[in-house]
This record gives structure tokens, C-alpha cells and sequence, in this order.
């Protein structure tokens, strides 16, 4: 009979198969296995902690440092404020002695932070450098009035550091020369024009789809067309952001799509509005400032003496200039060595007037002596204009056709062919137009003005012309408004005597890189460019361009709806300014312009691009003297330590 294993008694199985102690090894294992995970999750959650401790001790130096930096700035905003109105000359001066200061503090190490971390011990930031190239030393190519002050921090806490670079960047320049559009009052941007650059609002950015004109001597018209584009580097500078309206309400009427409907209206996303107060815009006082250019123009004469003659002239430029061009001929006649006195005045011949029929022999040959002289003088007055060695008063209207007169050059305000650079050089000579400045040129040849000038009257350009030129415009403004459309095909302004400065049909370029800043203190009109043209459409060529800078302290209208509009440069208005614009082509009709419409900014009929080379290449002497220097943070760069501390990240800021 046989018997299975299994009836065997439990102490005669064999060893492998027994089952005492399999419990005891279950619960070991358990535990062994519950220990691990409380040994990883432990783990985990110090890790966890120890990170979010080393975070806020990263957090904690980036700011330290950046507090640094913003104290250092705070100095050197508090010290340049002591000195108002100073002369850009004078700025390297100042702006070493700031440098100096500092640089004593760091060596000393009191440019310590102040902050309640410090009192653990734990915690310490401080200035570490501070970089300024001294341009008398290093002779600089820059213009002299613009600075670069680079300064380092570095920041510490519980072991973590963090080093910080900004850079600062002060100017004497005005500050309506930092925008591509911009006005001290509103803002209205109709329609499409596509802007490249920066603009500003001192009270509300208008923003709309439809774009108002003129036609034929209708009334106000108007298209629907594609909004405004401001390109993505560029930046607007607002009052709040509830002073941007898109077709009248505020872009953050929603919040929850604010951002939805600044891109649509604009086409930036919201960290492109920069918040600007309009109290802290650096103003120019148009007047005051020519009164100074006046003066330099003057030999032998004062300040006080030139403000006297305006107040007496009941503050008339005009009558100021005829002042001086009345005492600088008595004083050029009583001189019998000829000397121009206070300053040359010049003024055009008087051609002869043509013999009778009937005239005698003599009377024949006295014309053609007077002829033969008149002929002398106008070669003699346009050798002048084509090498100006002084400042000069010019009594009367000045027309430079092309023909007759087709050059005013100050061969020293920008030298080709010199060594030095001729933009570290205070260039103080001016030609003054005691009457109207007109340009007139039917030529293909442009014009060339290489000089700084002062008109009492209207400026009026047609034609082509190359400018290095800063000119001030000074007849009065008028109150009357005035709009209209730049086409010119019946769509002037309603008042064209609100306009004392007049861009008719003109390609207006830039001279040996040079270009032109124009201030005029009455509005600015720039009429009917390539009205109905089409072929400039998304073209990018230079030759249909006019570039410079525009100032006026009226208020000023700008048209690319029946025309095209393409200014590389900037136009600003004290007053207010208002831009209509479509996309695509646009053709005559019968009661309205004719469009065919496009959706893409790069077919706008007004293109605006800024040029920030005015800053480095522009001769800065001839410029507004502003009441206090421009101050600009750069970004902040965070500079890696240890084996990487030559790289720099962008940090926002």
C-alpha cells in the first residue's frame, strides 16, 4: 500500500516544504518595504525644502542686487539733478566727477545695501563696478552728448550669489527725438499706419479702424480698414493704461481680454505699454532756445541784449531779426574797413529793369553795365552760399531753385575729408532768413543744405533736397484747425494758414549720413506724396522717403490714404497729432477715393520708421538745450558665476 507525501506528519516533510516563520518574514518585508518609502518621501520632502530655500535665497540676492543698482542710479539721477541747464559740453565733466564718487564708495565698500536681511548677518549687496569711458581721453567717435554708464552689483544671502549689470544712458538731447511718432496732448492713430519704433502720449492713444479724409471738396469721409500696427520691438509709452481707446473705449474696459484687444488694436502684446508719466517728458522752449541760437550767431552781443530787442519787438522774431539787421548795417557802414559789425547781412540783387524800346545809347549801355553787375553780385552771393565761412543774415525771401541758388554749405559743421571728427566740435554758425525759406526744385538733381539755419518766416519744400540741417521755423502759429488729406486732389486743409511749414511733393534725404531736424513753432503740412501712386506700395526703396525729424508746437495732421507716406525719421507734435492711413492701393473716383484694401501692414500707405542714429551721428550743437539731461535704464543682465562669469542672460527687469 502506498502513502502520498502529504499524509506525512508535519515533522517529517521535508524542510523546503514547512511554512513555520513565513509570517514573520511577510511582516519584515512590509516594514523593510514601508521604511524605504518614508526614507524616499522624507527625502523628498527635505530636498523639496531645501530647494525652495536655496529659490528664495536666489530670489532673495536677484533683488538685493538689482536694490543696489537702483540706489547707485538714484545717485547719479539725484547728482546730475543739481546741475539744470547745463551746457552738453560740460556733461563729461559732471558725469566723471559722479564716476569718481562712486568709484570711491565701492573701494571703500559703503555702497552696502541698507536692508532688514542684513541684520542675520546672512546677507550683504553692494556696488562692485562702475564702467565710464572718459571721451576727452579716449577720444570718442560718439557725439558728446551722449553717455554710457555701465554698473555692476553683486548680492549674497545664505551662501547664494548673484551678480547684476545695467547699463545707463544719459543725453542732452530732446527728448521728442526718441520716437518715431509722439505728442505731448492725444495721440489718434486712424486707420492702418505701420510704425517701427517707439511712440508716445502725453494724454490718451486713440486707436481706430476707420481712417477719415477729404475728396473733391466733400466733407469728412471715411474708410474702414485694418488697425493700427506698431512693429514688435516697439514700444508705447501711455499715461495709464486705461488712456488707450480703441474705437473709444478703454482696452482694459475688459480685463479679462485686455491683452486680446491691445494686440488687435495695436498689435503688441501688453509688456510692450510702458507707463509714462507726462510730467517727467523733457519739454523744449522753442523761443528761448532760438534766442540762444540767435545769440550765437551775433558777434560782440549778449543775451540780455538780444532777449531786450524781442520784448521790444513784442516777442515778433521777425522783428527781432530786423532789428539786428538794421543796427548790423549802421554798424557795417560806419566801419570804413568794411567789417560786417554784429553779423553779415546779405540780401539778393535787384536785377535791372529791361530799356525801353526807344532807349538811347546810353541808356543801352548803362543796362548792360548794371546787367553785367547784377550777374557779378548773383555769382558772388551763390559762391557765398556755397562756402559759408560765417554766420550770416540773409534780408529777404531765400529760393533756391536748383538753378540759380542750388547749395548752402557750411563746409566746417561736418567735414568730409577731416581727421578729427567734426561731431565733438561746437559748430555755432547760422544762417538766418529774415523772410521765407523756399526750395523749389524742378531738377532731378537734389538740393543740398549743409548748415544750421533760423527762419522768421515760412518754409516751403518742393522737389528734392539732400539736408544736414537743424532749422527752426519761427513764424507765428495760428489757431485756426485745419485737416484734410496730403493727396492734394481736393483734399487741402480747411485752413492752410495754420501751416507755416510746407513739404509739397518733396524727397527729402539724409547728407554725408547726416539728416535733417526740423522745428517749426506753426504747424507742419506735408502734402500729397505720390497721390494715387501705387507702385510704392510694400516697397522699401529710399528714394520716395524723406527723412528727418519734425517738431512742431501746434498740432499736426498726417494723410496715407489717397497718398503715400514714408518718413524714416520721426514727427512729433506739442499739440495734437492725428494719422490716417489704408492698406492698398488706392485710385480717383467720382465723390470718394477708390480702395482696394489689403490686410497686411507691409502694404500700409503711411510707413513711419525710426532712425535712432540720431543720436550718434547728428551734430548735436544746434539742438534745443533741454532744462535737464535724459536718464535711460537699460535692461538688467544677470552675469553667471564661477566658470561662466563671462556670459550674461537677460533678466527682466
Amino acid at each position: 500500500m502506498f502513502r502520498n507525501e502529504h499524509d506525512q506528519p508535519l515533522d517529517k516533510r521535508p524542510f523546503w516544504r514547512q511554512e513555520q516563520g513565513s509570517a514573520l518574514v511577510m511582516v519584515m518585508f512590509i516594514v523593510l518595504l514601508l521604511t524605504v518609502l518614508g526614507v524616499a518621501v522624507l527625502s523628498a520632502t527635505i530636498g523639496g525644502a531645501q530647494r525652495t530655500e536655496l529659490r528664495e535665497n536666489d530670489v532673495q540676492s536677484l533683488h538685493l542686487a538689482q536694490k543696489s543698482l537702483d540706489e547707485a542710479i538714484a545717485y547719479i539721477s539725484q547728482e546730475l539733478d543739481r546741475h539744470q541747464d547745463i551746457d552738453p559740453v560740460k556733461l563729461n565733466g559732471v558725469l566723471k566727477g559722479i564716476r569718481d564718487d562712486l568709484q570711491a564708495q565701492i573701494n571703500q565698500k559703503k555702497s552696502t545695501v541698507h536692508t532688514e536681511l542684513n541684520q542675520t548677518g546672512s546677507a550683504s549687496a553692494r556696488l562692485t563696478n562702475i564702467q565710464y569711458v572718459d571721451k576727452d581721453l579716449m577720444g570718442s567717435t560718439e557725439s558728446p552728448t551722449l553717455y554710457h554708464i555701465t554698473l555692476t552689483a553683486q548680492a549674497q544671502v545664505n551662501g547664494v550669489t548673484r551678480t547684476l549689470q545695467q547699463q545707463v544712458t544719459i543725453d542732452t538731447f530732446p527728448e521728442f527725438l526718441n520716437y518715431a511718432l509722439g505728442s505731448e496732448s492725444n495721440l489718434t492713430l486712424n486707420g492702418a499706419p505701420a510704425i517701427t519704433g517707439n511712440i508716445y502720449s502725453g494724454k490718451l492713444l486713440k486707436l481706430s479702424r476707420n481712417a477719415e479724409y477729404r475728396y473733391n471738396g466733400s466733407g469728412e469721409l471715411k474708410q474702414a480698414t485694418i488697425y493700427p500696427y506698431l512693429f514688435p520691438d516697439g514700444e508705447a509709452y501711455v499715461q495709464s493704461i486705461d488712456s488707450i481707446l480703441k474705437e473709444g473705449i478703454p482696452v482694459n474696459a475688459d480685463t479679462r481680454s485686455t491683452a486680446n484687444t491691445l494686440n488687435e488694436a495695436l498689435g503688441i502684446p501688453l509688456e510692450n505699454v510702458m507707463i509714462k508719466n507726462n510730467k517727467k517728458f523733457v519739454q523744449i522752449n522753442l523761443e528761448e532756445t532760438t534766442l540762444d541760437k540767435v545769440t550765437e550767431a551775433l558777434n560782440g552781443t549778449s543775451r540780455t541784449d538780444v532777449q531786450q530787442w524781442y520784448e521790444e519787438e513784442n516777442h515778433s522774431f521777425a522783428g527781432l531779426v530786423g532789428t539786428i539787421a538794421e543796427k548790423a548795417k549802421q554798424q557795417s557802414a560806419a566801419d570804413p574797413t568794411g567789417q560786417p559789425g554784429m553779423i553779415r547781412v546779405a540780401v539778393r540783387p535787384v536785377p535791372p529793369a529791361n530799356p525801353a524800346k526807344d532807349a538811347t545809347e546810353a541808356e543801352l549801355q548803362d543796362f548792360e553795365t548794371r546787367s553785367r553787375l547784377y550777374e557779378k553780385q548773383m555769382t558772388e552771393l551763390d559762391d557765398t552760399f556755397k562756402n559759408m565761412q560765417d554766420s550770416m543774415l540773409f534780408d529777404g525771401n531765400l529760393e533756391l531753385d536748383g538753378v540759380t541758388f542750388e547749395q548752402i554749405n557750411y563746409p566746417d559743421k561736418n567735414p568730409k575729408d577731416s581727421a578729427e571728427n567734426s561731431v565733438n566740435k561746437e559748430f555755432k554758425k547760422w544762417l538766418i532768413v529774415h523772410g521765407d525759406l523756399i526750395i523749389n526744385n524742378t531738377l532731378d538733381t537734389p538740393v543740398q543744405i549743409r548748415a544750421n539755419i533760423i527762419v522768421t518766416g515760412k518754409m516751403i519744400v518742393k522737389g528734392k533736397a539732400d539736408m544736414d540741417a537743424t532749422i527752426y521755423v519761427m513764424s507765428p502759429a495760428a489757431t485756426a484747425a485745419a485737416s484734410g488729406d496730403s493727396t492734394g486732389t481736393g483734399n487741402q486743409p480747411s485752413s492752410s494758414a495754420v501751416y507755416t511749414t510746407i513739404l509739397q511733393d518733396a524727397t527729402i534725404r539724409d547728407l554725408d549720413d547726416k539728416e535733417l531736424v526740423l522745428m517749426s513753432k506753426g504747424g507742419i503740412l506735408l502734402n500729397r506724396f505720390d497721390a494715387f501712386n501705387n507702385t510704392m506700395i510694400g516697397n522699401d526703396s529710399s528714394m520716395k522717403k524723406i527723412r528727418g525729424f519734425f517738431y512742431t508746437e501746434s498740432s499736426a495732421w498726417l494723410y496715407g490714404v489717397g497718398s503715400i507716406f514714408s518718413l524714416e525719421g520721426g514727427f512729433f507734435a506739442r499739440g495734437n497729432l492725428t494719422v490716417n492711413a489704408v492698406a492698398g492701393t488706392a485710385s480717383a473716383g467720382g465723390s470718394s477715393i477708390q480702395f482696394n484694401l489689403s490686410s497686411n501692414h507691409q502694404d500700409s500707405r503711411f510707413q513711419v520708421k525710426y532712425d535712432d542714429k540720431i543720436f550718434t551721428k547728428q551734430q548735436p550743437s544746434g539742438l534745443p538745450r533741454v532744462k535737464q539731461v535724459n536718464i535711460r535704464v537699460g535692461k538688467l543682465e544677470l552675469i553667471k558665476n564661477e566658470s561662466d562669469s563671462n556670459k550674461k542672460e537677460d533678466s527682466s527687469s
